[in-house]
């Protein structure tokens, strides 16, 4: 079986994780889902269903997780307005229209210590900043810090958890062969993370 897809929208609301786990299903590989709501993980696994995916659910802590594997006869995965809706939505959260772009595990240039230190000091502020960014991009080897032993895990996931869209380089962790330790976050390819950089109105490329 080829590597699994990570699918994190913890804390985005309906239709979201029924439409990004569609998308990432058309990759027919297996992929594995994280939300937050029992009825967002009940929508996911009934499209899923229905297009001839086997699924396996499990609890995380504070998450569901749905396990989607492509069956023999799998089909186009194809959503029905039933699965667009929940009983409540995930709470409001502030959230600046802002992108962050990471493209080392350092922050700023010289001893590369005292940049880890940093980039990790920056992250929690932001995770304890009441308005947070809209969006995080990661690439180049600043997707080292979206895998399982990331000294920065469980702050990037909170930030997921309180709306923040996680946005990780596929072709880096090719790269950098670490796609299968992906632990938060959405792959994403450059047409993404170009229209992502342009919608912020300034793109920089150090």
């Amino acid at each position: 079986m080829s590597q699994t897809i990570v699918v994190d929208v913890r804390g985005l609301a309906c239709p979201q994780p029924v439409i990004q786990a569609k998308k990432a299903m058309m990759e027919n590989r297996r992929v594995d889902v994280w939300v937050s709501q029992e009825d967002q993980a009940d929508n996911v696994t009934r499209m899923a269903e229905r297009s001839g995916w086997s699924t396996e659910r499990s609890v995380n802590r504070d998450h569901f997780v749905i396990k989607l594997t492509p069956g023999a006869s799998t089909s186009t995965p194809v959503v029905e307005p039933e699965d667009l809706v929940c009983s409540f939505d995930a709470p409001t959260i502030s959230v600046n229209p802002c992108v962050v772009i990471i493209e080392s595990d350092c922050m700023g240039r010289g001893d590369d210590v005292l940049g880890r230190l940093l980039m990790k000091a920056f992250l929690n502020t932001l995770k304890d900043c009441e308005k947070r960014p809209a969006k995080i991009v990661f690439f180049n080897s600043g997707v080292k810090m979206t895998i399982a032993d990331s000294p920065v895990l469980d702050t990037l996931q909170q930030l997921a958890a309180s709306g923040t869209e996680i946005l990780v380089c596929g072709t880096c962790l090719d790269f950098f062969n670490i796609k299968d330790k992906l632990s938060v976050g959405i792959v994403s390819n450059m047409l993404d993370i170009a229209e992502t950089m342009l919608g912020t109105g300034v793109v920089y490329l150090s």
